[in-house]
């Protein structure tokens, strides 16, 4: 793997004026080490991995620079991500299943179209936020597995649980990483929501997050249907972002999948608008709300990359664009 050092060597020839940004440079590779607990195994890899973090870095201050002058709606910042090369990103972080491993699942519904025939866009509310109901659980972390897809679906399913039931409870995403793979998931390979869906409905249920802990690999299925924590009835998809829309303010929080370019791992705050993704989906998260940011419409998302990412784990992606295909994959479970 060819790692950027150019970045190194130019910082290495700087002029006496600018010795104040190595030095500032070395002091945001401290605090990045510090911050995120990275410990590595010998001084050459320690090397590499810091000329990967300064190149990052570099990229990262000069979209922040346009993002002043306003070519920008969102600003990006360093991360647990930030010594990882874009090849490195996405081999770890996304999910490597092709979209034409879905498996024929049994129980998918059309019940939404039904009901969007009789919704009226202009009346649903202007914003919708989830978490404000006790119905959306703490952000959670996937680590270094391609498992966004089953924390998309728990999510999905942890929002229509808490909503029948009053009560929130979190649910294993272990569970399906383990045991959905006869349905065309692939663990830390990658998988689909529907997929996931109609393994827990033929499953009769779902484990909790506290009896089937996650471990961030896979592992041999051991579900206990006496820890079950959830069940569903029903997969329900989405086609496009007026259903989404819909679908959000009526029923509650929806798993999307959507294309991760390596501009969306570095986002940190504002209303993520960019051409570089397509629709190509390779990440899994859930939609839990919507609104409007300085006249921006966006999409409110939690991730699964832990809470020290983006907005406390959330990105706001922009609205009525379909960005990375938001609006494609559209999975939530009936209960």
């Amino acid at each position: 793997m060819i790692f950027p050092i150019l970045a190194v060597c130019h910082l290495i020839h700087l002029s006496k004026s600018h010795i104040l940004t190595v030095t500032n440079y070395n002091v945001s590779w401290k605090t990045f080490k510090e911050t995120h607990n990275k410990i590595y195994e010998t001084a050459k890899e320690e090397q590499l991995r810091k000329s990967v973090f300064l190149y990052n870095k570099e990229k990262i201050n000069q979209h922040n620079l346009e993002y002043e002058i306003g070519l920008h709606t969102y600003t990006m910042g360093v991360n647990q991500f930030t010594d990882l090369t874009e090849e490195e990103f996405f081999d770890f972080y996304t999910m490597k299943a092709s979209q034409d491993q879905h498996y024929t699942f049994t129980q998918e519904s059309d019940l939404f179209s039904s009901i969007y025939k009789y919704i009226n866009i202009s009346q649903l509310p202007k914003d919708v936020d989830w978490r404000k109901y006790n119905v959306v659980s703490r952000v959670k972390n996937q680590g270094h597995c391609g498992a966004c897809w089953a924390f998309a679906t728990t999510g999905a399913l942890e929002a229509q649980w808490a909503r029948r039931t009053k009560k929130l409870v979190s649910l294993s995403e272990q569970n399906l990483v383990d045991c959905s793979w006869f349905y065309g998931n692939h663990g830390c390979s990658g998988g689909w929501m529907e997929n996931a869906i109609d393994y827990i409905i033929n499953n009769h249920g779902i484990d909790t997050e506290q009896s089937y802990p996650y471990l961030a690999r896979n592992f041999f299925c051991h579900y206990n249907p006496r820890a079950k924590g959830a069940t569903a009835s029903q997969v329900v998809l989405t086609k496009n972002e007026l259903e989404l829309q819909a679908a959000v303010a009526t029923v509650g929080p929806v798993a999307v999948a959507i294309e991760v370019s390596s501009n969306f791992y570095k986002y940190s705050r504002g209303v993520y608008d960019d051409d570089a993704c397509g629709q190509n989906a390779n990440h899994a998260l859930l939609v839990v709300g919507y609104g409007v940011e300085e006249g921006k419409p966006y999409w409110l998302v939690k991730n699964s990359w832990g809470p020290s990412w983006g907005e406390e784990g959330y990105i706001k992606m922009v609205r009525n664009r379909n960005l990375c295909g938001i609006a494609d994959h559209g999975t939530y479970p009936v209960v």
